[in-house]
């Protein structure tokens, strides 16, 4: 469950925050489901200087990932074990 409320929320910054002009982003929910207070909170959350280091912070730890993980529920330990 968690994975989809982050998925959403990934996808509503991609579509209604990333690229628009500050003065342009809605106030209003562009959801039925979502009340505008809980948009309005997620867009102070956005718009904070402490949450756009840690997002710019974590895409260059992204980027220095050398090897992906395809050894599936085993830990790397176990895997080499096993090899």
């Amino acid at each position: 469950m968690r994975c989809v409320q982050r998925q959403m929320r990934y996808k509503l910054k991609k579509a209604y925050f990333n690229g628009v002009a500050a003065d342009k982003v809605r106030t209003t929910s562009p959801l039925g489901t979502m009340t505008d207070e809980q948009w309005m909170q997620l867009v102070n959350m956005w718009s904070t200087p402490k949450h756009k280091d840690k997002c710019e912070n974590n895409k260059v730890i992204r980027g220095k990932v050398r090897f992906q993980q395809k050894i599936g529920s085993r830990s790397y330990i176990a895997h080499l074990h096993s090899v």
